[in-house]
């Protein structure tokens, strides 16, 4: 597998992706981490401009991403592959579609966690969606919960 998008919002589902993909990835890998992050309204973006920096990250979706993200590239690099990020706004499964899209990907990695048929239906699944939609190969790692 040359190119894998990994879907990474450092969940202990995404962590069990995160480490599938160690397993599957060589030298000649490039993994793209993708991590989306809610879109910001105006007033809300107006507001964090003026809380301190160091509690911005408590109420800004966007900032906590970036740091999701840094994990999970870190812990790949540490590994000794090739990564690329990308932070998106908006939908998770859509960004990863997107994104498995415009690389080309040979495989594309999620984490599935255990939703009643209520919350599957209330929220949608990230990795069914991914699943469903991706014309890529998927891997869908689940997690006993």
């Amino acid at each position: 597998m040359r190119t894998i998008v990994l879907g990474y919002d450092g969940s202990p589902m995404a962590e069990r992706a995160l480490e599938a993909v160690i397993r599957l990835a060589d030298e000649d890998s490039t993994v793209h981490v993708v991590t989306a992050s809610a879109p910001l309204s105006d007033k809300t973006r107006r507001q964090l401009v003026d809380l301190p920096e160091d509690l911005r990250i408590n109420f800004d979706p966007h900032l906590e991403a970036e740091a999701t993200l840094a994990k999970g590239v870190a812990t790949l690099t540490d590994a000794g592959l090739g990564v690329e990020s990308h932070l998106m706004v908006g939908d998770p499964g859509g960004a990863i579609l997107d994104v498995a899209e415009s690389v080309d990907a040979d495989l594309v990695v999620v984490g599935s966690r255990a939703m009643s048929r209520v919350a599957r239906f209330v929220r949608g699944s990230v990795s069914a969606r991914v699943a469903a939609h991706a014309p890529h190969s998927v891997l869908v790692i689940h997690v006993d919960e």
